[in-house]
């Protein structure tokens, strides 16, 4: 059940991040005044609370993680926890900065997500396909698949789309006003 409502959750990002490219495109190549002041607005609400929504995302991803290792009890792969370690800091990060109203904690995150999508998306790859790997030396072999949701959504999927979601959001933070 709470496996479910992660990949719920999940799809509504992925849908979000759909929207958003869609956003820029629209914006891009559509000379109507509306649809570029409704986008205009968007972004400008995302950009001012970039660290906070990025950081609803962080915790919501460690809390998620740490729940279905410890409590349901599905154990953690070697690119899990290449996943785990680029994510468990982040929220830390985020929080400390919106604590202390530092604005300068994007170059951070940014590198943290970035070196995260290849990652993720390569176990994502290996499990669909599955792909033998020698370079998983835990007891779980990392082209399991503990969760699937909706025929697609794994573990790994839900960490490609936090990692993407997080590079959407630091992006914003170089916006010019």
């Amino acid at each position: 059940m709470i496996a479910k409502i992660f990949a719920s959750g999940i799809l509504l990002l992925n849908i979000g991040l759909i929207a958003l490219l869609s956003a820029l495109l629209v914006k891009k190549f559509t000379g109507h005044q509306g649809v570029r002041r409704y986008v205009d607005e968007a972004f400008e609400f995302l950009t001012q609370y970039y660290r906070e929504a990025a950081f609803v995302l962080a915790t919501t991803s460690t809390v998620g993680s740490l729940y279905l290792s410890e409590v349901l009890e599905i154990p953690a792969c070697e690119f899990c926890w290449y996943q785990r370690i680029l994510i468990f800091p982040m929220p830390v990060i985020l929080g400390v900065s919106i604590f202390l109203d530092k604005d300068d904690v994007a170059d951070y995150i940014l590198s943290l997500a970035m070196l995260g999508i290849p990652i993720s998306l390569y176990h994502y790859i290996i499990q669909m396909t599955r792909i033998s790997t020698s370079s998983c030396s835990t007891a779980v072999s990392c082209n399991s698949v503990q969760v699937q949701e909706f025929g697609f959504v794994t573990i790994p999927w839900m960490s490609l789309t936090f990692f993407c979601s997080t590079v959407a959001l630091m992006l914003l933070s170089y916006r010019q006003p």
